[in-house]
């Protein structure tokens, strides 16, 4: 006990021991450092366990397609947006999980896209709203497949004036509407 005091009494002559140590709370005691604990770790308790807080400027999209759609649905992203597949445990399209402009352009390639498109179940497209004319232009064949089997739904904003487009799957009824946009079909209840 003597050491853990002489050990204590050291960090606080050290340095900025002393504003750690009141950032714990143990001015306040047992319940002081019981709150600061569950401030650390109530952002990894669910639903954020997997993936921790969301950035304030992904939650919408992420609530919408946590929401929307069901766990074995894919998500097919006209730009980069990597972490979305993560944050909503749901699976890329497209065998895609960014495209950036100049990349993926041939021929092949976008046949390949269009393809999977096909045979994937992915009730909703996104593009961003910054890089959508760079890469409609790019990726002709796949944005005239994306044309013709999706429509403009709505947008959602992300970060300053860039919004993700929302295109829906044109073949599907809404079933019902979360965040002023279609969810089509019953979905399990959502953890």
């Amino acid at each position: 006990m003597s050491i853990l005091i002489l050990l204590l009494g050291a960090a606080l002559v050290a340095g900025k021991a002393g504003e750690r140590l009141a950032s714990l709370g143990l001015a306040r005691g047992v319940a002081g450092l019981a709150h600061r604990f569950d401030e650390v770790v109530s952002p990894m308790r669910p639903p954020n366990e997997r993936v921790g807080l969301v950035p304030p400027d992904r939650a919408a999209v992420v609530d919408f397609l946590r929401t929307c759609t069901m766990s074995h649905q894919r998500v097919f992203v006209m730009g980069f947006m990597p972490d979305l597949y993560f944050q909503t445990a749901r699976g890329f399209a497209a065998g895609q999980v960014g495209l950036v402009a100049g990349y993926y352009t041939s021929a092949r390639d976008q046949i390949v896209m269009v393809e999977r498109l096909r045979r994937q179940d992915v009730p909703y497209v996104f593009q961003m709203s910054d890089s959508r004319t760079e890469l409609v232009r790019g990726l002709k064949s796949v944005a005239s497949y994306v044309d013709s089997q999706y429509r403009e739904v709505g947008r959602i904003p992300l970060r300053g004036d860039q919004e993700l487009i929302v295109l829906a799957d044109r073949s599907r009824s809404t079933a019902r509407r979360a965040r002023g946009l279609p969810c089509f079909g019953s979905l399990p209840s959502q953890s």
